[in-house]
């Protein structure tokens, strides 16, 4: 299946308004208009606020599995939340992935500023890895949407997904991983 879609804009006032011709409700993130005094004033706030981040470090320590044992529960909680996400009805699924990215997108500048501060990304390398990220989440709850019309379509969802990837975290991150939730 190939989907075309089409968009039109216009500028109300200082904010850009981007209208779905597709049918799937699917609006790509805008990205910010460095000719806006509004939006490098944004950005400017985020750069020094990189400069000395500590954002994601707390997380980072967090994560750490310090064992053997640690890991094997770890592995067999997630296959667990696997089966159980596998569970979900599509609109279920959908409604989540929506709600994901919501998330990101409510927290843009920090995670703009964290992917500058760990791995030297400018500022619209960072914002454009986190819009992808937000769009990847959307994108897929439409298609998650999308499954309740397809005749004899079953959701086999993988018990246990590991993704690595050095660059472009969020981004390839998000594209990744995000089929597997629809």
């Amino acid at each position: 299946i190939v989907f075309f879609f089409f968009f039109s804009c216009r500028l109300v006032g200082s904010e850009m308004c981007i209208r779905d011709r597709s049918g799937t409700g699917f609006v790509n993130t805008p990205d910010a208009d460095p000719a806006l005094d509004l939006a490098r004033a944004w950005g400017r706030r985020i750069l020094v606020a990189a400069q000395t981040s500590e954002l994601g470090l707390a997380q980072i320590g967090g994560a750490r599995v310090p064992d053997h044992s640690r890991l094997e529960e770890t592995v067999a909680r997630t296959v667990q939340a696997g089966v159980a996400w596998g569970r979900r009805d599509h609109a279920e699924r959908a409604a989540l992935l929506d709600a994901v990215a919501a998330r990101l997108d409510s927290h843009r500048a920090r995670l703009i500023e964290v992917l500058i501060s760990e791995t030297g990304a400018t500022l619209s390398e960072a914002a454009r890895d986190v819009g992808a990220a937000v769009d990847a989440a959307r994108w897929h709850a439409v298609l998650a949407r999308g499954l309740g019309d397809v005749r004899g379509a079953r959701y086999a969802p993988p018990r246990l997904l590991s993704l690595i990837h050095l660059s472009e975290p969020t981004r390839r991150q998000a594209r990744s991983c995000m089929p597997s939730f629809a």
